[in-house]
């Protein structure tokens, strides 16, 4: 039988993949419970309050304050991974149970294959030791985190911004509250976890709720534990906004005054919303493409156009002004090719936000016709 003559077939395809961001992510925090300090995985917030208001019968610890807060303000449905760890007496201790606790959530992929997009740590504010560990679990994971520096004045917000230089952490400058009408007085909740609840929240409203910014909306508190003097105009806000700590303001409702900063020394990654964003696309391209690797060569094709759709997708819903990707023949070497190793580039450019309109009046006389109009219609 003749091995080099006659026809083959093969047969497979080039077409793009179909991407597409997930619009619920889940949240990552860690609460203080009268239980085994584990982890602990859960389809919604509430299904997480019901599980710990009956399993857990000795009081203590801040479990249910934020659970509560978290299904009655920020009713949403969301992947809950909690870290629970002990009460104690002793700071020192206390502080050591807290970092494990932290620690502990670099195991949620190996345990849930789960990947969180938000961790949060309430009720342990300034503390520059376990604001570094939150870091430290979101670089693993490129997450992010929103942190009370509970700061009375400026020089105490500037002091403790210092201390970081990561596009992974947010300074909010105060606690927010809400009013109990049992004491008559108002309870005070970490803004850090207020700040990830909202987020939660805004993002399974709609598919492109992630794309939201949760700067000047209002969030669904009652005070601020300590106020930030606001007006349209030059106010305390702007300093905090010159060294990127989040302002919370009283106007028409609680709202994150032009919140949406980092505390990345480079400007690109000082605004969150763009952080996230490539944190967004990234995932989606590594999850959606992870079956092209070790496929013949025509899947670089269907790579390619699959990334070019989905930048087109985004581009269509007005996420991005505009998107490509292509080869980078710099870095993409004979040898490397020969290899199997291929560098892209995905550039891209944002929707900006409306962050600041101005508005002339201009005081003219050229409109004085209307006064013969109505003279004669009379």
């Amino acid at each position: 039988m003749a091995i080099n003559r006659g026809l083959t077939t093969t047969r497979g395809s080039n077409a793009p993949k179909f991407l597409k961001i997930k619009s619920v992510f889940p949240v990552a925090i860690v609460l203080v419970a009268a239980t085994e300090a584990k982890l602990w995985q859960f389809d919604s917030p509430k299904k997480a309050l019901e599980h710990f208001k009956a399993k857990i019968t000795t009081s203590g610890g801040n479990w249910e304050k934020y659970l509560d807060l978290w299904e009655n303000r920020f009713q949403t449905t969301v992947p809950v991974i909690i870290s629970t760890i002990e009460a104690e007496d002793d700071e020192a201790v206390l502080k050591g149970n807290v970092i494990e606790g932290i620690e502990r959530l670099k195991q949620c992929r190996a345990e849930f294959d789960m990947k969180p997009d938000i961790i949060t740590v309430p009720d342990f504010e300034k503390d520059v030791t376990i604001a570094k560990s939150m870091i430290a679990v979101c670089d693993v994971f490129k997450a992010r985190c929103y942190y009370d520096i509970d700061s009375t004045t400026l020089s105490e917000a500037s002091s403790f911004r210092n201390e970081f230089g990561s596009e992974r952490i947010s300074l909010i400058k105060s606690a927010l509250g809400t009013f109990n009408v049992d004491t008559n007085s108002n309870e005070f909740y970490d803004a850090g976890t207020v700040a990830t609840f909202f987020r939660a929240m805004l993002d399974g409203t709609e598919q492109y709720g992630w794309f939201k910014s949760l700067s000047n909306r209002p969030v669904p508190m009652d005070s601020i534990k300590n106020p930030t003097e606001f007006h349209d105009g030059l106010d305390e806000t702007d300093p905090l906004i010159e060294i990127q700590v989040w302002a919370v303001v009283k106007n028409q409702g609680i709202r994150f005054w032009s919140s949406d900063a980092t505390c990345s020394a480079d400007t690109t990654w000082r605004d969150a919303l763009t952080v996230r964003i490539v944190d967004m696309m990234s995932e989606t391209v590594r999850r959606d493409l992870a079956d092209s690797i070790d496929k013949d060569l025509a899947e670089i094709t269907v790579i390619k156009n699959s990334v070019q759709s989905f930048s087109n997708g985004l581009m269509g819903a007005g996420l991005l002004l505009g998107g490509s990707i292509y080869l980078d023949e710099e870095k993409t070497t004979e040898t490397m090719i020969a290899a199997g190793e291929f560098e892209f580039i995905f550039d891209f450019q944002e929707a900006p936000k409306v962050r600041r309109v101005n508005i002339h009046f201009n005081r003219v006389n050229s409109y004085s016709s209307v006064v013969y109009k109505m003279l004669e219609e009379v």
